[in-house]
């Protein structure tokens, strides 16, 4: 029997979610209701929205969950957020890019606590390092911070991922580097995410990373597939898009049933010449375990930043899955949008 691709169905093709401006998150928690987090006049906001009654995103009830008191003093930018172990955990940089920190909150947005995550005051022998796009990730037995040094004589003359690693506590459990693999390059703008069977037998379970290669976007660059182990080495590395004249950025993915995913990233197409960092359009990819490709979508149109995405399923007897994605655009100002499709 042939194992199909998921289906998608286009419900909610684009509606804003206000009160936001920048790096709209969906995430899913215990109550399997849908969570976002974004960004907003230097903030950080949560609310708890119901992404099949779209007319509701005019009016969210927004939380602020950290301001630029948990920051120094800085307006808080670029965050990531994730649920895991029970909580929801949202790690974010200062605007400078030198200071990281990580909030460990409840399902009702109360803080439990606040850890520091990298000063440049106090580097821990990693000079040289940008907290602004980093990524976060649910690790077995607690959580992990991952920012980018970059390469120059007095660090390791390339670039590498410094893996902060924390308990379920919030208690630091040490601090690993990954260096550029021999095959390829890696830059800031990546993601990652905890797996078990879609991992090689020798290493699960595993990480899947998906890293851009060029983070500047009117450089050409391809997307970079990474598999790493549970000890952040890396066992195998690919590029799954390139294209000259293209660069792939800020990418997000679900994985479906039968070993298929939706590869969600921003392609800046450097023969348009837009200035950057007026955006580009985002891309929705279809793909096998192996990344052949079965199909591919245009759903936003130029002028876009930061998808992220998450699969949504209702709680009624007659069970529905959906995918939610979430990305912002500069228009007169910032603001973030949100886009449900139906997967089946």
């Amino acid at each position: 029997m042939t194992k199909e691709p998921p289906t998608l169905v286009s419900l909610v093709k684009k509606t804003a979610v206000y009160g936001t401006d920048l790096w709209l998150f969906p995430v899913v928690d215990d109550s399997q209701g849908l969570v976002l987090s974004a960004e907003t006049n230097g903030e950080i906001i949560m609310s708890r929205v119901d992404p099949l009654n779209p007319s509701s995103f005019g009016s969210p009830s927004w939380t602020t969950v950290a301001t630029s008191v948990d920051s120094g003093g800085e307006n808080i930018a670029d965050h990531w957020h994730v649920f895991a172990h029970g909580y929801h955990w949202i790690s974010f940089s200062t605007a400078s890019a030198k200071k990281c920190f990580l909030l460990k909150l409840d399902s009702n947005f109360n803080r439990i606590g606040k850890f520091s995550v990298y000063s440049s005051r106090n580097s821990k022998g990693f000079p040289n390092t940008v907290t602004n796009d980093h990524f976060l990730v649910e690790e077995k037995n607690g959580i992990a911070v991952a920012l980018f040094q970059h390469g120059d004589k007095s660090s390791t003359g390339k670039p590498r991922m410094i893996i902060c690693k924390f308990g379920i506590n919030g208690i630091g459990k040490g601090v690993k580097t990954v260096p550029t693999d021999s095959h390829h390059n890696y830059s800031n703008g990546g993601t990652a995410y905890l797996q078990t069977g879609r991992c090689p037998a020798h290493v699960s379970p595993c990480f899947m990373a998906f890293m851009p290669e060029k983070i500047v976007e009117t450089v050409e660059g391809s997307l970079i597939h990474l598999i790493v182990d549970k000890k952040w080495q890396i066992t195998s590395s690919s590029k799954i898009l390139q294209k000259t004249g293209h660069n792939y950025s800020m990418s997000s993915m679900v994985y479906w049933k039968n070993n298929f995913g939706i590869l969600t990233v921003k392609d800046y197409n450097l023969k348009k010449k837009v200035k950057f960092p007026s955006g580009a359009n985002i891309m929705r990819y279809v793909v096998d375990g192996k990344f052949k490709q079965y199909g591919k979508k245009t759903i936003v149109l130029g002028n876009a930043h930061r998808p992220h995405t998450t699969l949504y399923s209702t709680k009624t007897r007659r069970k529905m899955n959906f995918l939610i994605t979430c990305w912002d655009q500069s228009n007169s100002k910032p603001q973030g949008y949100m886009r449900v499709d139906r997967i089946s």
